[in-house]
Order: structure tokens, then C-alpha cells, then sequence
């Protein structure tokens, strides 16, 4: 970790050094996709509902929590359906985050028109597997999508499913 030289200013936790470190920028952009309706990923994140804990309104409070980030990764969901907190969150690599997606910035992300078959596509791949159904209509291959991801991870959240 390059930011390990956390120092305590005059009033407990100034967090000294971290206020323009990578780990600041993950904590901003999470507020700011939360909490501002002008945040160009707003819609996707606090239009949707999500939301962090209390205690990381403040830097201080989200750095207990998740602690420095490590070179080479960025702040992620675990769940991407559910909120920002310390049991949802992790430091991930892009390809650890790659395989960690829910439908995104586009709504038919994932799903596909197939000329050979002629029939919409829709795929998943959680967990190094494949998932994948064909329907006439687009509607409901991304709804089919949206509802399998979800409840695969509802599975994982309830136990039932491991990761490799």
C-alpha cells in the first residue's frame, strides 16, 4: 500500500496526506454518485436508491471502515444491487469488478439480437459460469436478465451460493 502514513492531526483523525490520494477519490466519487443529482452516474447509483452508511459521511469514518486503497484497485459492491457499507464493499481490481456487473449504464447491456437465430439474447456470467435464454421480444430478455442476476445473488447472499 503507498498510503500508509495515516497521521492524527490536533483533533483525533486528520488523516494527513490523504485528503488528494487515490482513496479520497473513491470516497468522493461514491458521495457524489449517491448524493448529487447533477453527478453524471447519479441515475444509476442514488436515482436507484443507493445509498451509504452514516458514518462514511466523513472520510475519517470510511477509511476505518475500508481502510487505505490499494495500488491498482477501486471501490466496489460486492452486491451491485445492494448499498454502499463495509460488508458490501471491497478494494477490486477492474477484472475482479468485471465479472461483478448488474445491467449498467445501458439498460439492454447483456442482451443481443442474433441474426443466425433470430431471436434476442440474453447472457450472464456470474461466478466463471454462464447463464443465457432466447426470447422473441428485447422487454423481456432484459427483464429475464435483471431478474436472474438478482436472484443469483440473492442465492449468494443467502448462503447458497459460493464464489470459485
Amino acid at each position: 500500500m503507498a498510503e500508509t502514513n495515516i497521521k492524527k492531526n490536533a483533533n483525533g483523525y486528520g488523516y494527513l496526506g490523504l485528503y488528494k490520494s487515490p482513496t479520497y477519490a473513491s470516497w468522493n466519487a461514491m458521495k457524489q454518485r449517491c448524493d448529487n443529482p447533477n453527478a453524471p452516474e447519479y441515475e444509476l447509483y442514488g436515482g436507484r436508491g443507493v445509498t451509504y452508511p452514516d458514518e462514511w459521511k466523513t472520510f475519517k469514518g470510511f477509511v476505518d471502515d475500508m481502510g487505505v486503497r490499494p495500488n491498482g484497485t477501486s471501490l466496489d459492491r460486492i452486491n451491485p444491487f445492494g448499498n454502499y457499507s463495509k460488508d458490501n464493499c471491497r478494494w477490486a481490481t477492474k477484472l475482479e469488478q468485471q465479472h461483478n456487473l448488474r445491467c449498467q449504464k445501458r439498460q439492454d447491456a447483456g442482451v443481443y439480437w442474433s441474426k443466425q437465430r433470430k431471436c434476442w439474447q440474453a447472457k450472464i456470467y456470474f461466478n466463471n459460469k454462464q447463464y443465457g435464454k432466447r426470447f422473441i421480444d428485447k422487454d423481456e430478455a432484459i427483464t429475464w436478465r435483471e431478474n436472474k442476476l438478482a436472484k443469483l445473488w440473492e442465492e449468494y447472499n443467502n448462503g447458497n451460493y459460493e464464489f470459485n
